[in-house]
């Protein structure tokens, strides 16, 4: 037995009902947040037990190990599961708030290929990433200067690398790669295309990352 249409609007309410609690919480209530996190996490579990196959053949073991380390965490315990050395010395490398980096300053590069000016389609992206609620680790806004910092670097490879590789790595994802095939400097797509291009980069991060770039007084 599948889940039901009823155990399904079941699980966005509680999903809305969390995001509620995740905005409403102050920036430094960091408890509150984690609460709200796993309160969605959780929904999901109980609504995908709802399949025999997943419940039968515990599929959501990981993710049920997730939930209890993030559990612990909360309440001051430091799991096994989260707490490990980074995978090379010195500071932790490849962390959440390089892929921010890479993504917004892609974002304006599609910008600045659809003929938006750099210090204008910098505004705009801080704009959109604003709007959206995607923040810095501190909850503080993002700025166009930030990003524009972010890009000069990275086409000066002086960005770390995690910021370089979702760059370029975005620049290759279609559709994005079609902005740069070399017929299109002949026939260029419309501004409107790299606009709403942009925003869409910008909006997946708000869905995954929405509170991971670095802070103002980091540019790395």
């Amino acid at each position: 037995m599948r889940p039901t249409e009823e155990q399904y609007h079941a699980l966005k309410a509680v999903l809305v009902y969390m995001k509620t609690k995740y905005n409403a919480a102050e920036q430094e209530n960091e408890i509150a947040r984690l609460e709200a996190g796993l309160g969605q996490l959780r929904a999901l579990f109980l609504y995908l037990q709802n399949d025999p196959e997943i419940a039968d053949n515990f599929l959501l073991r990981p993710l049920a190990a997730l939930e209890s380390a993030l559990f612990d965490s909360g309440r001051g315990a430091n799991p096994a599961l989260l707490d490990h050395v980074p995978e090379r010395p010195g500071r932790p490398a490849g962390l959440a708030r390089e892929s921010v980096q890479g993504s917004l300053a892609f974002a304006v590069q599609l910008l600045v290929v659809g003929g938006v000016g750099t210090e204008a389609a910098c505004k705009l992206v801080a704009d959109i990433a604003r709007r959206l609620g995607v923040r810095a680790e501190d909850g503080g806004a993002l700025t166009g200067r930030q990003i524009k910092s972010w890009r000069a670097e990275i086409s000066r490879q002086k960005a770390p690398k995690g910021s370089c590789e979702t760059f370029a790595r975005l620049h290759c994802l279609p559709p994005y790669s079609e902005a740069f095939r070399p017929e299109r400097r002949l026939q260029p797509l419309p501004r409107q295309w790299h606009e709403k291009s942009a925003g869409a980069v910008v909006k997946a991060l708000a869905a995954t990352a929405p509170r991971s770039g670095p802070n103002a007084n980091r540019h790395r």
